[in-house]
């Protein structure tokens, strides 16, 4: 049992360093990557605690849709990258700090020291991040953060995938509509700071 726990733990470890990783890298097609990655690794570990295969089924849906119309905005964008308002060491330090106080808090039980973790770092990029494509990132960290916290509320019942359906099925049309935002802004702006939202007129 204590190998179990501690397997989840190292599992749910990486799914956040993953989910950290998407908002810390410059570099906007690779972060896109990560956290597709991060969706995948998701549902893998939500398979693995449930049994369910709609949760993975779903989170690999979700990766994919993220991933293929952001980078679809940020070639219509020529690669255009917002700098960032914290560094890379200072984000690094804080998604740590995050994750230590989180598995304190939660006496490192993984699943809701999971959720936990994840919804702030999402809050996070969305705060320490000009970029439109990062805020995006950051806003599915925090549905994937929510996903798993619904997951802990309802301990895995059959209403489970209906919650993920519904979930997952917001945030693939929110990016669709977030990718065609980004490429009217910067088709105006020649920026994709999200400070210059406030101007755009359509």
């Amino acid at each position: 049992m204590w190998l179990d726990s501690t397997l989840l733990l190292l599992a749910f470890a990486g799914l956040v360093l993953l989910g950290g990783s998407a908002i810390i890298v410059r570099r906007l097609k690779l972060a896109c990557i990560l956290f597709a990655i991060h969706s995948a690794y998701l549902g893998t570990v939500l398979f693995l605690i449930t049994g369910d295969p709609e949760g993975i089924y779903m989170h690999y849906l979700i990766a994919a849709m993220f991933l293929w119309p952001l980078l679809w905005a940020i070639e219509r964008t020529s690669g255009y990258e917002e700098p960032p308002v914290l560094g890379v060491i200072t984000s690094s330090t804080i998604i740590i700090i995050i994750m230590f106080f989180s598995n304190i808090f939660y006496h490192f039980e993984p699943l809701q020291s999971g959720y936990a973790s994840i919804i702030v770092m999402g809050i996070y990029g969305m705060v320490a991040r000009r970029d439109i494509v990062k805020i995006a990132i950051g806003f599915n960290l925090i549905e994937n953060g929510v996903h798993l916290f619904t997951i802990h509320l309802v301990t895995f019942g059959p209403q489970t995938p209906y919650i993920a359906l519904v979930l997952d099925s917001a945030t693939i049309l929110l990016n669709i509509v977030v990718a065609w935002i980004i490429v009217g802004i910067y088709s105006e702006y020649k920026s994709l700071n999200s400070w210059k939202i406030a101007r755009l007129r359509w």
